[in-house]
């Protein structure tokens, strides 16, 4: 997918506050999809940060959904 090879041609959406849902949250997602040998997107408004989540599944891809700020000193700081 986009050149990362995948297992299913399925990627785990963007979805923000995970922890709302579960307490394991996006590093939890991230460890579900590296099992299935797919992608999980983190979204921008995420309750873990980018490093939480490289650490939960550190061989997996990742991606990061950026929305674009009117202050782009904000999105930089992403």
């Amino acid at each position: 997918m986009l050149g990362t090879p995948v297992s299913m041609p399925l990627v785990v959406a963007p979805t923000a506050i995970q922890r709302l849902a579960h307490p394991d949250g996006e590093p939890g997602m991230a460890r579900a999809a590296a099992a299935v040998g797919t992608i999980m997107c983190l979204s921008t408004l995420a309750t873990a940060t980018p490093a939480e989540v490289s650490a939960a599944a550190p061989d997996a891809p990742r991606w990061f959904q950026l929305y674009v700020f009117r202050d782009r000193g904000v999105t930089r700081s992403f």
